[in-house]
């Protein structure tokens, strides 16, 4: 499948949770603007693209804006607010009963064979530090796409 797509987040996992407690769960995500993509109505290229990270659930958490925080995000224990928002939602569905194989993907810029993805696995007490991974002021590592796996 050729083609590309940037700047958009999804979140995977495991699930024996109840339609309604996924949907509270989700609704977190939508207070906080984004919008909930979810099951065939994801792109196919965007499901095609990361199928080998992918759960049972694939969610798009569509908000065209976000990655950009990532860009005036300059120290590491001081994220902008969304972000700090995002992170603390995070927190909830981690600790949420029924919920599984949780993993957060960031992407810049996505294209089969052209661009980078870095799979990191990080406790829940390290989300930010694994997030901070994508901030334009990080020297260290620098990717196209973040797959943060999180333990609970």
């Amino acid at each position: 499948m050729v083609g590309n797509f940037d700047c958009t987040q999804f979140i995977t996992f495991d699930s024996s949770a109840s339609e309604e407690k996924l949907n509270n769960m989700l609704s977190s995500f939508q207070a906080l603007g984004f919008i909930v993509i979810s099951g065939d109505e994801v792109k196919p290229i965007k499901r095609q693209y990361f199928k080998d990270y992918s759960a049972r659930y694939f969610i798009e958490l569509k908000f065209d804006n976000f990655m950009g925080e990532f860009e005036d995000w300059e120290q590491l224990d001081k994220p902008p607010i969304l972000i700090n928002q995002f992170i603390e939602t995070a927190y909830k569905m981690v600790d949420s009963e029924g919920i599984s194989n949780i993993k957060i993907i960031l992407t810049s810029f996505a294209e089969e064979e052209r661009t980078t993805n870095e799979v990191m696995v990080v406790e829940k007490s390290h989300i930010r530090e694994g997030l901070y991974i994508m901030s334009k002021h990080n020297f260290e590592v620098w990717v196209d796409n973040l797959i943060l796996e999180i333990l609970k």
